[in-house]
C-alpha cells in the first residue's frame, strides 16, 4: 500500500490579496507567503485556473514560479466554467 502525505495550500488568491495590500508575517517580520509555508513544512501548492477573469493562465502561471522558487511541487486545479451552480 502506497501512502502519500503532503502538506499544502491554496495559492490561487494569493496576489490578489497582495495587491490589496495584504501582507504576510511570521515571528513579526512580513516575508513573502511562499516563503512561510515552505520554512514551516509545506510541500505543495494548490492554485486555481478559470476560463476566464482573475485566475487566468498568466496569473497561475506567476504564483507556480513563486511556488517553484522556494521548491513546492504544484497542483493545477483546472476550472472549466465561469460560475458556480449547485
Amino acid at each position: 500500500v502506497l501512502s502519500l502525505s503532503l502538506n499544502g495550500a491554496d495559492f490561487s488568491s494569493l496576489s490578489l490579496l497582495e495587491s490589496q495590500g495584504i501582507s504576510y508575517k511570521d515571528n513579526g517580520q512580513t516575508r513573502p507567503f511562499e516563503q512561510i509555508l515552505s520554512s514551516h513544512g509545506f510541500e505543495l501548492a494548490r492554485i486555481r485556473v478559470w476560463t476566464a477573469g482573475t485566475y487566468s493562465q498568466s496569473y497561475a502561471l506567476n504564483l507556480a514560479k513563486r511556488a517553484k522558487a522556494v521548491g513546492m511541487k504544484i497542483l493545477i486545479d483546472l476550472h472549466y466554467s465561469d460560475t458556480c451552480e449547485l
